[in-house]
């Protein structure tokens, strides 16, 4: 079982940023690039809010969290994950 949670709070500007969860079996930036989770993308479109991606069975062992800004220019992001074996 894994989670990611996600929170984020004084957003200035246009919030209308995102954050995309990639998985792969390899701990570097290349490995991720195409290994995009399906229905994982997380819209920043207020200045503060929280969001939670819960998977009973995880295939993978390396999850990345990319944030794309877009016109976000400050604020706090927290990201928290958490797996357990099953």
């Amino acid at each position: 079982m894994g989670s990611v949670q996600i929170i984020w709070s004084g957003i200035t500007g246009t919030p209308n940023g995102f954050i995309k969860l990639f998985a792969s079996n390899i701990p570097n930036d290349a490995a991720f690039d195409g290994c995009e989770i399906d229905g994982a993308i997380f819209s920043l479109n207020q200045t503060s809010g929280s969001r939670i991606w819960i998977r009973d069975r995880l295939a993978f062992r390396y999850l990345q969290a990319r944030f794309t800004k877009v016109g976000i220019t400050g604020g706090s992001i927290d990201i928290i994950a958490l797996g357990k074996k099953s």
